[in-house]
């Protein structure tokens, strides 16, 4: 593997944490009553968490194949970045979106799975 296929594989990663904090900002954000909003901030991120390790994570028993593992990364990804547009960080959506389409697509091509 070449070493722009491990720049993917990097993006990859970054994008993961960066929807685990999109998340939280969003469930932080989106209500005003402060014990909710903090409820939202940590189970939001953790439930991604949890689905991401149950069918996407490398080890996972129940690892999706190829094709719907790269699309549903794909759909987290976008609803991170749109959760990022609500709280009001338009830029960083677009990047995060643009990121998200560029690694599913280098993903594609590279049998990156």
């Amino acid at each position: 593997m070449g070493s722009a296929a491990n720049l993917n594989l990097a993006l990859a990663f970054a994008l993961e944490l960066a929807m685990l904090a999109a998340l939280a900002i969003f469930g932080f954000r989106s209500v005003d009553h402060p014990l909710l909003r903090w409820a939202l901030a940590i189970v939001l991120p953790l439930a991604a968490a949890v689905l991401w390790g149950y069918l996407l994570a490398p080890k996972a028993a129940n690892r999706l194949g190829m094709v719907p593992g790269i699309l549903l990364s794909l759909l987290l990804f976008m609803l991170a970045a749109l959760a990022l547009h609500r709280v009001g960080q338009p830029t960083l959506a677009w990047v995060m979106a643009g990121a998200a389409i560029l690694h599913a697509v280098l993903a594609f091509v590279w049998r990156q799975w």
